[in-house]
């Protein structure tokens, strides 16, 4: 299991609450969803949203995504990052990890690793924060 949390802030350093934070990744084995024949099924195995608290704090349980089966060069294993809120704007990246090979395959990089460590129980911690730019 991983577990990842964060606060998300103004660009003025203020937490902010009621932010709009949509997850989606593939499983351990690098998919997304059943395949049905020769085409991609539903869309995804792991997606989740989260709201911030009153402290702009949020957490997601998960598990750490693999990489794509089948991609050459293969991107870092990653995990979509879609936030927004109301009156301070729309951001979409990538949470990735920190020594990932794919970080070094030449293709145009979206998104921020981080480098999770292991909780006593075995779980693997993320933190990730966000910065929202105001109109």
């Amino acid at each position: 299991p991983m577990r990842v949390t964060g606060v998300v802030y103004s660009r003025t350093c203020r937490p902010l609450a009621g932010v709009s934070i949509r997850a989606l990744q593939t499983n351990g084995d690098g998919e997304y969803g059943p395949v049905v024949g020769d085409q991609p099924g539903a869309c995804c195995y792991l997606q989740g949203l989260a709201l911030t608290d009153g402290a702009g704090r949020y957490e997601l349980d998960t598990v750490r995504p693999g990489h794509y089966k089948g991609a050459y060069p293969a991107p870092p294993a990653h995990i979509h990052i879609s936030v927004s809120h109301l009156g301070s704007g729309h951001l979409e990246t990538e949470l990735q990890f920190a020594g990932d090979p794919g970080l070094k395959n030449g293709r145009p990089d979206p998104g921020v690793p981080v480098t999770p460590t292991r909780e006593a129980d075995g779980t693997l911690h993320a933190l990730f924060d966000i910065v929202l730019s105001e109109p």
